[in-house]
């Protein structure tokens, strides 16, 4: 499992969020991204944590209650993707920042 911090802007503000990332599936590039929120107006705006799931070079879909929430989503899926370039051709999903993820026990979450 593989933890960075990110940052991502939402309503003008910017707000710091811890990631953790693990490879599920070698065959299809699959990785589970869980973002966890810390700041207390979010969490009470929305949920505490998000689970992504990323495979075949694209997140998989997840279910909001509003507009709001599904903003916030995309919003966290482009920090998750250009923190950790996943869609770089240059580059595989096993390089670059995976390789700890690879080289470190995985753990679902």
């Amino acid at each position: 499992m593989y933890s960075t911090e990110i940052k991502f802007l939402l309503d003008g503000v910017i707000f710091p969020a811890q990631v953790f990332a693990s490879r599920i599936l070698n065959s299809i590039n699959g990785y589970e991204f869980t973002i966890s929120l810390p700041n207390r107006y979010l969490v009470a705006k929305y949920r505490e944590s998000y689970c992504f799931i990323f495979e075949n070079n694209r997140f998989q879909f997840m279910h909001a209650t509003n507009e709001k929430e599904y903003e916030l989503i995309k919003i966290l899926q482009e920090a998750i993707t250009s923190t950790f370039s996943l869609y770089r051709k240059e580059e595989s999903l096993t390089e670059g920042h995976f390789r700890e993820i690879d080289s470190i026990q995985e753990v679902a979450c």
